[in-house]
């Protein structure tokens, strides 16, 4: 199928290129050539598009970084971390990964070391070691971005302590939600738009299929 013949062909069609070079990254809608009157109208519903994705990841993202914060104040979830009781630990991480319907989960040590990862299979020595994890050891709370096989997971990286004058640092939490062909198509349905989610210059995946990712990929720097 020539995906940009299929372009011009519909009035409401657009790829939302998620460029994802920052948490914050900009959502770009590429229309292809049209006349100006059809141009003008497809600009207004893209941008109301636009608007409805950008609110859904930012709410996504809020729910993903509360329910992080409040599984790392847990106290079973603190006792297993502080005495760094790895059997405990892993049934412990799967099963809220479970209860917060994340696709990843993954707990780092004192010294930033893997101690568990529950559910999406990531690169471990780079998701351990990554700059969210480094930041939430620095007690800071850290979004990011990792590469997934089959898209590109959100993270979320909050530290994990105990006490409240002088707080020991226990280690870190980590909780992804993966940005693959369904969520695409979820953020489709509520927008009318075909999506696609970009890393590093490369689209991760879509709701066009595997066959546009190189169309799209030659769109990700035209202005839209």
């Amino acid at each position: 199928m020539r995906v940009l013949g299929s372009i011009t062909n519909r009035i409401f069609l657009a790829s939302a290129l998620l460029a994802m070079l920052s948490i914050g990254a900009a959502v770009y809608f590429v229309s292809a050539r049209l006349t100006t009157q059809t141009e003008a109208e497809l600009q207004s519903d893209l941008t109301e598009a636009a608007t409805l994705v950008n609110d859904q990841r930012h709410t996504q993202f809020d729910n993903v970084t509360r329910t992080a914060r409040l599984i790392a104040d847990l106290p079973k979830f603190k006792a297993a971390l502080d005495v760094t009781d790895i059997p405990t630990l892993a049934p412990i991480a799967a099963d809220y990964r479970l209860q917060a319907g994340a696709d990843l989960l993954m707990v780092t040590g004192r010294r930033g070391e893997l101690l568990t990862l529950a559910g999406e299979a990531v690169s471990r020595p780079a998701a351990s070691g990554s700059r969210e994890v480094a930041l939430a050891m620095d007690g800071k709370v850290a979004p990011g971005l990792w590469l997934h096989p089959r898209g590109v997971l959100e993270v979320v990286s909050v530290p994990v302590t105990i006490g409240l004058e002088r707080p020991d640092m226990l280690g870190t939490l980590s909780i992804g939600t993966l940005l693959d062909d369904r969520r695409a198509a979820q953020f489709k349905a509520l927008t009318g738009a075909d999506i696609a989610f970009a890393m590093g210059g490369v689209v991760r995946a879509s709701t066009l299929g595997p066959d546009s990712r190189a169309a799209l990929a030659a769109l990700l720097d035209t202005p839209g």
